[in-house]
């Protein structure tokens, strides 16, 4: 190829060098020897010089020195046309003056570079160049200097457009023994709205689009919305100001909220899969599985599911159905677990039938599954330093049991307790005052189930008085009987003698009732009353809350005597018995009967 454009470049110097030869000696076709360097092969005047063979004309050479081959109106240095009639104006709108320019009709217009060689390196080059300052004098370019171009044009109807361009530039400032350059590929649909859509620059990194897709040569990044892809795969629609884990080889940036959205057909599950050197497929998060529709499955250890969000927002650890519940765990040795992350101090709730309460791992009571109720720790082989508690009856008779309402609450309920610290002095250790800064907690609150033990010893320190109280009372009623029977005597022997002076006179004036002993009743009651002796009638009626009778005994004997009442005759309640003489109301009692 090299050796064509040698071949053609002799034959135009010659062409314009030799002299006139119309007289003897005559230009020689087999050669000339007499040629001078002031010899012309061609014409001294305006007239074009033709090159024909076959009696056609081939090529010419114009009176400006253009060229044309196989066209006689050459419109630069060099014309070529191979076929079709002559080029109509609008060929040659808009060009900036070609060095070659090739026509062709109803056929390929090819510019071809050819040749054939057993060396590797030999090959067809198309070949532009480009300097500054000029030919006899050329200067180093400078960046983002035009080094060479292909342009794409075609008609419109009118005129031509220039929609593609295929340009080479200058990329960087240049240094002896370096140009860097870039490629740049521009379309669109003419001049004014043609815009670059790759960029391959020196370094070879590729910009698609000025952005859209970016890959960087240095480490392979590619970034789509961004030019600075911070991992191998960075996808930005807006700049969130801050930077990429190193280790995340995917990045999705944005400036304002930020998804990843996968999405198949509504009948298909959805999601992300983990992996590992041992498995593709360790774990993962999936949406609409066949088992949880319209749910989420967390998968751990192998793809096994280990949680699941239902569609209704129920949450399911360790199983696959939560069913209604809002948070269901499923365990087998160890269940669900709070912890501080500060103090580290943890609370766990796990059931083996009954639901048991740990504190840092220590046992600390259970609910019964039965009842509900709740049992504290209190083996004896937990404790220490046991000893039996100082008397308490005097501290116990301080407390101020209280009613009260709660504030700051819409429940306007009375409700019985005791105020914290009210109790607090007393009994410390009952009492908690729980402070929280970060959530304006001031709070005590107080240990009720402490009571209980409470009570139980004072009821064992009231026992001996108690007992000491039934003796004098045992001995009190045997004194009193002696003495009613003492009075009833004499009362006898004075209604005789009143009988005897005066004669008979009835009155009730004599006649009196006395509250049951005990009372309440748990067992038995005694009821006493005196009748007078001249009384002619006598009876106890006993009535309950609402007045009605439920029992009426008749008393036969006059003076002092009693009643003895079973509270197995009479279920528990509030009772009144009244004592009746001659029809006449004499007195009224409340009685208590429990179970």
């Amino acid at each position: 190829m090299k050796k064509i454009f040698l071949s053609l470049s002799i034959f135009i110097a010659i062409s314009f060098a030799g002299k006139s030869q119309n007289s003897s000696p005559y230009w020689s076709l087999a050669g000339n020897s007499n040629a001078t360097s002031g010899s012309k092969l061609g014409t001294t005047n305006l007239v074009p010089l033709k090159f024909y063979t076959s009696n056609k004309q081939r090529m010419i050479i114009d009176s400006l020195g253009r060229v044309g081959i196989n066209t006689n109106y050459p419109v630069n240095i060099l014309t070529v046309k191979s076929s079709g009639g002559i080029p109509a104006a609008s060929w040659l709108n808009g060009l900036n003056k070609p060095v070659f320019i090739g026509f062709a009709d109803d056929m390929s217009s090819e510019f071809v570079l050819a040749g054939a060689s057993n060396n590797k390196d030999e090959r067809a080059v198309f070949q532009g160049r480009r300097s500054r300052g000029t030919l006899v004098s050329p200067l180093r370019v400078a960046d983002n200097d035009y080094i060479t171009s292909l342009l794409a044009s075609a008609y419109d109807g009118t005129t031509f457009q220039n929609p593609a361009l295929v340009s080479f530039f200058v990329d960087g400032t240049p240094s002896s023994g370096h140009v860097p350059a870039r490629i740049s590929l521009v379309t669109g649909t003419n001049l004014s709205d043609r815009t670059e859509r790759l960029k391959v620059g020196s370094t070879g990194n590729f910009d698609f689009n000025s952005g859209q897709i970016f890959l960087r040569q240095s480490d392979g990044f590619v970034g789509i919305g961004t030019t600075s892809p911070g991992n191998t795969l960075h996808v930005s629609k807006g700049s969130s100001g801050g930077t990429g884990y190193f280790d995340a080889p995917l990045i999705v940036e944005n400036s304002s909220h930020s998804y990843i959205n996968i999405l198949t057909q509504a009948s298909n599950e959805s999601g992300i899969l983990f992996g590992n050197s041992n498995t593709n497929v360790a774990g993962g998060i999936i949406y609409n599985n066949y088992f949880n529709l319209e749910g989420l499955q967390f998968r751990v250890n192998g793809n096994q599911t280990g949680m699941v969000l239902s569609n209704a927002g129920n949450l399911g650890v360790g199983t696959f159905t939560p069913g209604s519940y809002k948070e269901k765990v499923s365990h087998t040795n160890f269940g669900f677990d709070i912890e501080n992350s500060s103090t580290a101090d943890d609370w766990e709730q796990v059931t083996f039938v009954t639901l048991q309460l740990y504190f840092n791992g220590a046992f600390r009571g259970s609910f019964n599954n039965t009842t509900g109720a709740y049992t504290a720790a209190s083996d004896e082989r937990l404790k220490t330093n046991i000893k039996p508690m100082t008397t308490m009856l005097e501290k116990i008779n301080q407390l101020k049991p209280s009613t009260y309402q709660f504030k700051n609450t819409t429940d306007k309920q009375e409700y019985n307790g005791f105020i914290a610290q009210d109790v607090m002095k007393i009994f410390p250790a009952m009492v908690t005052h729980n402070v929280s800064k970060e959530r304006s907690l001031d709070v005590y609150t107080l240990d009720y189930s402490g009571f209980g033990v409470l009570a139980v010893k004072g009821i064992q320190e009231l026992e001996p008085v108690i007992e000491e109280q039934k003796k004098i009372n045992e001995e009190q009623k045997v004194t009193i009987l002696e003495l009613e029977d003492r009075l009833n005597k004499l009362e006898a022997v004075i209604v005789q003698l009143t009988q005897k002076g005066q004669g008979a006179v009835a009155t009730t004036k004599d006649a009196f009732l006395e509250q049951n002993n005990p009372n309440p009743v748990t067992a038995n009651t005694i009821i006493r009353y005196q009748v007078p002796l001249t009384a002619t009638s006598a009876k106890v009626i006993i009535t309950d809350a609402k007045g009605q009778t439920i029992k009426t005994i008749t008393i036969s004997n006059k003076g002092a005597g009693q009643l003895s009442l079973n509270n197995g005759t009479l279920a528990a309640g509030v009772y009144n018995y009244t004592l009746y003489v001659n029809n006449k109301q004499i007195d009224s009692r409340q009685m208590v009967i429990t179970n």
